[in-house]
């Protein structure tokens, strides 16, 4: 398996997609605690999308039948890694295993993202895919549960919807990196990614702050290959 199985750079320009005056922790209902995580993930419904992102951006995703219904935001502190997981094990109506991604700076956290501080800022994140050999080698958790504690490196996780069960891979698990990507250029671009194979982000001297887009497809795609059918007229070169 090699990287155009698991991720596809877009022809879609993210940039000015995410709204200037955004205060992403303004959308928690209790930020202190998500700042206290290693990592955590947000989940954000239809409504609330105009408040992330432009109009204008969304509206360009429409006209190319892509306009999503839901996202996941996800953050990483710096040097965090150890989470190895396959999204939700049953697709729902809000949380599938494929997602169009773009990447923002950590500063939309708390509405700083266009000071000076952030102007050069560079994620230097990698996403990582593997071939995980062993099934007994992949534990299914409930999010906040005490199996996934048990794991390990639990994110902190809050949806407005049902949060489904998913897929950890052991820390003492065997496993084989089979594809990467670095998020370069990461204002400009957006990208296709599985996320039914094993992954994680790995975090290096930055954190990792990724706006995920999730339900564009109706109805919901089972499958990968169907999913880059449905993207081929905008799949770009991955590199």
């Amino acid at each position: 398996m090699d990287s155009l199985h698991c991720w596809h750079k877009l022809n879609i320009d993210a940039t000015g997609a995410l709204r200037d005056d955004l205060v992403l922790k303004s959308l928690m209902s209790d930020p202190e605690i998500f700042f206290e995580k290693k990592h955590f993930m947000l989940g954000i419904v239809e409504k609330d999308l105009v408040r992330v992102f432009n109009e204008d951006w969304l509206q360009d995703l429409e006209s190319k039948q892509i306009r999503p219904k839901s996202m996941v935001i996800f953050y990483k502190k710096p040097y965090t890694d150890n989470n190895i997981h396959i999204d939700a094990v049953e697709p729902n109506d809000h949380f599938h295993r494929y997602a169009l991604n773009i990447i923002g700076n950590p500063g939309h956290l708390n509405g700083s993202a266009a000071s000076e501080r952030w102007k050069n800022w560079k994620d230097t994140s990698t996403m990582e895919w593997y071939w995980v050999p062993n099934d007994e080698d992949q534990i299914e958790v409930a999010s906040g549960s005490h199996e996934e504690y048990l794991v390990g490196n639990q994110p902190y996780m809050y949806t407005p919807w049902e949060n489904p069960n998913y897929l950890r891979v052991a820390p003492d698990g065997k496993h084989t990196q089979i594809s990467s990507l670095a998020f370069k250029n990461h204002r400009k671009h957006a990208y296709l990614i599985n996320a039914s194979v094993p992954h994680q982000v790995v975090t290096s001297d930055q954190a990792h702050l990724c706006f995920s887009l999730r339900d564009f497809m109706h109805p919901t795609p089972y499958s990968w290959a169907e999913v880059e059918d449905y993207y081929k007229e905008l799949l770009g070169n991955n590199t």
